[in-house]
């Protein structure tokens, strides 16, 4: 290290903290470079899993249209929906469920072809040693995630959300850029949360805000399926 940079390193921080530069936002810096790299990290395995693996997978294994046709209408409860939302729908939440939480009907000839199994689950049986730990780490954290309301709190700018599921009353911090731009304190989304080594991401969220008019009426459903487990 040269003389000149360890000068800089002993100087006050330029924060104004009071406290010398290597005491004090050389280390924060330092922890946001690992927290960036453990959240590219867990995009770039999402990215891995979907469509390196799984969507090919998809395509080749199994009758693709006819499963298609079966699991949409199935997400869709076979309600038509516009060509413009379709496409929102089908690519950022429809292809996360299809993959991650769809079965067909025991009724459907598409049962015995995937055993009764999801998509993940079928790939696993035939290619877990393709994965390495992390990836596998990866799927079985997104098998334990599931979709709900939350309630946006704050909003860090290109940064992150603080966020609270509507049903379960759990806050989640969620590391978010694009969310970040167009979202707001009090609106609702419907999204899945994915952690993994206390790095949090949205992996599968509706493109389309719920207006915060509807908080009361998940507040009151949240209360029925509470007297309904009793």
């Amino acid at each position: 290290m040269s003389e000149l940079s360890d000068k800089k390193l002993n100087e006050l921080c330029s924060c104004g903290s009071g406290n010398k530069y290597l005491k004090c936002c050389l280390i924060k810096a330092s922890q946001k470079n690992v927290l960036d790299f453990s959240w590219y990290m867990l995009r770039q395995t999402e990215s891995e899993i979907i469509d390196r693996y799984l969507l090919p997978y998809l395509n080749k294994a199994f009758p693709i249209n006819h499963l298609l046709t079966s699991a949409w209408n199935d997400f869709t409860f076979s309600v038509r929906i516009p060509k413009d939302v379709h496409y929102r729908l089908y690519h950022k939440i429809f292809i996360p469920w299809l993959l991650f939480n769809w079965k067909p009907e025991k009724e459907s000839s598409l049962y015995e072809i995937l055993k009764g199994k999801t998509i993940v689950e079928n790939y696993l049986m035939e290619f877990d040693e393709h994965l390495n730990g992390y990836q596998i780490r990866f799927i079985m954290a997104m098998l334990r995630s599931y979709y709900s309301f939350y309630v946006v709190l704050m909003v860090v700018a290109e940064e992150r959300l603080y966020i609270k599921d509507i049903l379960l009353k759990t806050e989640h911090h969620v590391k978010e850029k694009k969310g970040t731009r167009y979202l707001k304190r009090g609106d609702i989304i419907y999204a899945r949360i994915l952690t993994l080594d206390e790095q949090s991401i949205f992996v599968g969220m509706a493109p389309y805000t719920i207006p915060s008019l509807y908080h009361t009426m998940l507040i009151d459903y949240r209360m029925y399926l509470g007297k309904a487990l009793k």
